[in-house]
């Protein structure tokens, strides 16, 4: 965009935002005399009446298209609007509310009596920043944008999520438990137009347009290969699906070293590996299908812009776009509940390494190995010959007779045994001993499902030498 572009957009913004003390806007009396209707500034105390003046005479300059000269295709910020916060008599109204809230006041400083170090927040979205009570509005009111993108952008609406992300700013620094949505996008599958999966800690929908807004450029490229029923999905690589999650909002004040906040990692890897697994459990295709991840996303109130960050799914392994029917969908949902179950913790090693596997390793060798360290998990121990008892539980949890039992038995133990010589350097893999890695993948997974479904019993006891012991010597 060009410079004179740029400076008409902010002139325009100026001149619609001006007010005097106690009159509404230039825009905001326009509107009036154009629609009609009273406002009202009903809040709670003065600092959330007077966002909700600013958040008034924001939304005539809000609808405006977003400029920005750095980068005009990632515009994740929200609205230009800062420009004239400064100058709204109800700016100064604000931040003295919040130099003299009890809640709020250790926390923000005015840039009047700024010290040396301004104060600055970690939180368990993995980012800081310092604060300004003088900025404070303008965050809140850009968050409140941009919560309202995949909606109807309504002033009456604008003006109630500012007021909603003021209050979980004062919830989270006066210590309440409060949740933000993060946000997680896939690439691979489609789900059935209009279909949503609610699930029991979140919902998996299709990604809007108005999300991929804030993704870069370079992921906005596409596949199209034809599927086993005879359709070409359109599969796009800054994502298909979304899976939202409730996320604990937590902050800390600096200095912080040693910080307290729980990061909300291993929670979301293990939602997002149980969802990937249970895709692959609930279609039943000629191919394994499953989910690359491509960005997540947090908006928190206290930054400029999303926290988001991104994997190029261009740089990892091939896979299929798959288009799932409604029946697929849904046996996905029940598989994911399935994984919710509290012993199913106690496996997410070999979970890991399955799904590894699957969709990240490209040489066979690796394959096997991944393959073998889930089988240990299931039913491994540290005492004893571990080829002969793992193979033994596996044989004996996927086959029903006992001339079934020792010819598998005598399968695995081959493919223990080829394992063996890679982890040892006893030499590549032959052409003839590739499918034996496979082979070890697709028993993995059928003891997984095994294990969840027919003898869940087995899988509640608490590590593999208890399971496997019990499965040998019971029935």
């Amino acid at each position: 965009m060009r410079n004179d572009d740029i400076t008409a957009h902010a002139m325009i913004v100026r001149f619609l935002a001006q007010a005097a003390p106690g009159d509404p806007s230039v825009a905001t009396s326009m509107r009036q005399r154009v629609v009609g209707g009273e406002i009202s500034l009903d809040g709670e105390d003065d600092m959330e009446r007077a966002l909700i003046a600013l958040a008034v005479d924001a939304y005539p300059a809000c609808l405006l298209p977003i400029r920005s000269a750095l980068s005009p295709e990632i515009q994740n910020y929200g609205p230009s609007i800062g420009m004239w916060l400064f100058r709204h008599p109800q700016s100064r109204v604000f931040a003295d509310a919040v130099l003299n809230d009890d809640t709020l006041q250790n926390a923000f400083e005015d840039d009047r009596e700024l010290a040396d170090e301004t104060p600055s927040m970690l939180r368990n979205t993995l980012d800081s920043n310092d604060l300004q009570a003088s900025l404070l509005a303008e965050l809140l009111l850009q968050s409140a944008w941009r919560k309202l993108i995949t909606h109807e952008l309504t002033r009456d609406a604008f003006v109630a999520a500012a007021v909603e992300q003021l209050r979980l700013v004062r919830d989270v620094f006066a210590g309440k438990l409060r949740t933000l949505t993060a946000k997680f996008a896939f690439t691979g599958i489609l789900l059935p137009p209009g279909q949503k999966l609610e699930l029991s800690d979140g919902l998996i929908r299709a990604t809007s347009e108005a999300e991929r807004r804030f993704v870069p450029a370079s992921l906005r490229s596409k596949h199209i290969l034809r599927d086993a029923s005879g359709a070409y999905p359109i599969i796009n690589n800054d994502g298909d699906v979304v899976l939202e999650h409730a996320l604990s909002y937590k902050m800390q004040e600096r200095p912080f070293f040693r910080p307290q906040v729980v990061i909300p990692r291993l929670a979301m890897a293990q939602s997002i590996m149980r969802l990937r697994y249970s895709l692959m459990l609930a279609v039943k295709r000629e191919y394994r299908v499953h989910l690359i991840q491509t960005w997540r996303a947090y908006d928190v109130p206290l930054k400029v812009g999303f926290v988001l960050s991104w994997d190029d799914p261009q740089q990892g392994p091939a896979f299929r776009p798959t288009q799932l029917t409604s029946a697929e969908a849904e046996a996905w949902r029940e598989w994911y509940e399935t994984f919710k179950k509290p012993h199913v913790v106690k496996i997410e090693l070999a979970l890991t390494r399955i799904l590894r596997a699957i969709s990240e390793r490209s040489d066979p060798s690796d394959v096997l190995i991944d393959s073998v360290i889930a089988w240990e998990n299931l039913f491994g121990t540290k005492e004893g010959e571990p080829t002969f008892r793992v193979t033994m539980c596996l044989a004996k949890l996927l086959e029903q007779t006992p001339e079934a039992r020792v010819e598998l038995r005598t399968r695995l133990a081959k493919i223990y045994a080829l394992r063996s010589k890679i982890v040892h350097g006893g030499g590549e893999l032959r052409d003839d001993e590739w499918p034996r890695c496979s082979e070890a993948l697709e028993i993995a997974i059928r003891a997984v499902e095994v294990l969840l479904t027919t003898r869940e019993d087995i899988l509640k006891l608490p590590d593999g030498a208890q399971r496997g012991t019990t499965l040998l010597l019971g029935p």
